[in-house]
């Protein structure tokens, strides 16, 4: 039997879904990969991958369907989205869009437009760019695990987003292309057992 190939965000989030995955019952029917947001994307479009995690904006330009009710999202603070700069925020002319996302980089631009009232010049950051290097004026999106390794070194972090109650990350999507649907049942049935294993909080 083919096996199944699964694309995860490589990122500390995305973990519970990995554990069902990694210890559930579609383990040995699974390829499991992980990579960028942005690249579990990519690889759903380009056919190289069957089931991926995958940034919520790029949903209405995929032909997909979601294969199960579990996503990555929160209702307040997160430490993993952020606008970084040593600029203050009325100076920041320039922004650098991370590489590695879809959600975030669309949610700035609209967040520019509809709430900060803003014009910026956007640059697209490449995977060699260096983000402790920002002139004056620069500022960047960073996402990911990065954020608690960088984030202390910028005098401006704004995050989640100013004028946001709520930032959805992405759910689980399935690509058109014949997966058996038993098979994509077991892998939904399989995430519920990862979220499932968080202990409960004390009252």
């Amino acid at each position: 039997m083919e096996k199944i190939r699964v694309s995860a965000v490589k990122y500390i989030n995305s973990y519970p879904f990995m554990i069902g995955l990694r210890d559930g019952e579609v383990a040995r029917m699974i390829d499991l990969e992980v990579c960028h947001p942005s690249e579990c994307a990519d690889r759903l479009i380009a056919g190289r991958t069957d089931i991926g995690l995958i940034p919520v904006a790029m949903i209405a330009s995929m032909k997909i369907h979601i294969v199960s009710d579990y996503c990555l999202s929160t209702n307040g603070e997160v430490r993993t989205v952020l606008l970084v700069s040593n600029t203050p925020f009325e100076e920041i002319t320039k922004i650098y869009l991370d590489y590695r996302s879809r959600s975030s980089v669309t949610l700035c631009r609209i967040l520019a437009v509809k709430a900060w009232k803003r014009d910026f010049d956007w640059l697209q950051a490449s995977e060699k760019f260096d983000i402790t290097a920002m002139r004056q004026g620069e500022a960047a999106v960073m996402i990911g695990d990065r954020c608690f390794e960088y984030a202390h070194l910028f005098s401006f972090r704004l995050g989640p987003w100013s004028g946001v109650e709520k930032i959805h990350r992405p759910p689980v999507c399935l690509r058109l292309l014949g997966l058996d649907k038993s098979a994509s049942g077991g892998v939904y049935i399989t995430l519920q057992q990862g979220p499932g294993r968080r202990p409960r909080q004390k009252e």
